[in-house]
């Protein structure tokens, strides 16, 4: 019983954040060796550690960099949400994808959907790491359980192959439509006070990634609580 209450707990810690938090997340699973969608909703703008995470709030993102693994190839973007692709490249085992805002767009909570094909197992679990950039502020989700260390990132469930879309028929890749990335322009702790605020700046391999723990934290002390209640909750029901 109390190894299934601690199974309980540790599963919490990777569900809270999706759940309590409004974190960014992929709301379907999808499908291996398909050509498929993957959506990735940003749930909300950039906003302060002691401000209300509401899905929606925070200020307007201006810019939005996702790094997925090497088991996914993204081919293109089918909706960008408003956004511009001005950088997409194949980098060592990343496929790295930066979109801007465009002059006069405004959203706090980007949607995002990818044309993709993953090569994996429908019984593996893969994580996206997401930049989030504002005019004031940022958010940076790059963990995962073999390296926890920062904001956990974006969990993406698969599910089985779809045989009505063999990743045969899968598009080209996409190059981007607008300016290049400069690979030695990265971002670091002070980028949003540059002058240039509206440039692009993601190079995930040069991030300043900070090694944070607050929010793992809370989370492995919520996941305990939920232990302890649950823990009750079973010696009442003896009784």
């Amino acid at each position: 019983m109390r190894l299934r209450l601690l199974s309980v707990g540790v599963l919490a810690v990777w569900l809270l954040p999706a759940a309590a938090f409004a974190h960014p997340f992929v709301p379907d699973a999808v499908p291996v060796d398909s050509a498929a969608t993957l959506t990735l909703d940003m749930a909300h703008g950039c906003v302060a550690a002691d401000q209300d995470h509401a899905s929606q709030a925070g200020e307007p993102t201006r810019e939005v960099g996702v790094r997925f693994p090497d088991a996914v190839s993204v081919r293109m973007v089918v909706d960008d949400g408003g956004f511009t692709v001005v950088d997409a490249k194949r980098d060592g085992a990343f496929d790295d994808w930066t979109l801007l805002a465009p002059d006069g767009v405004d959203i706090a909570a980007p949607v995002f959907t990818f044309a993709v094909v993953v090569d994996a197992s429908a019984s593996d679990t893969l994580w996206l790491q997401v930049y989030q950039r504002c005019d004031t502020g940022k958010h940076q989700w790059v963990a995962t359980p073999d390296a926890p260390d920062g904001e956990p990132g974006v969990r993406v469930r698969l599910a089985a192959a779809d045989p009505a879309a063999p990743a045969v028929g899968a598009p080209e890749r996409q190059e981007p439509v607008g300016p290049p990335v400069d690979d030695n322009d990265t971002v670091g702790d002070d980028a949003v006070e540059d002058d240039d605020a509206d440039a692009p700046a993601i190079d995930f391999i040069g991030i300043d990634i900070p090694q944070t723990s607050e929010a793992w934290l809370w989370y492995v002390v919520i996941a305990g609580v939920i232990g302890v209640l649950l823990a009750k909750r079973s010696r009442n029901q003896k009784r």
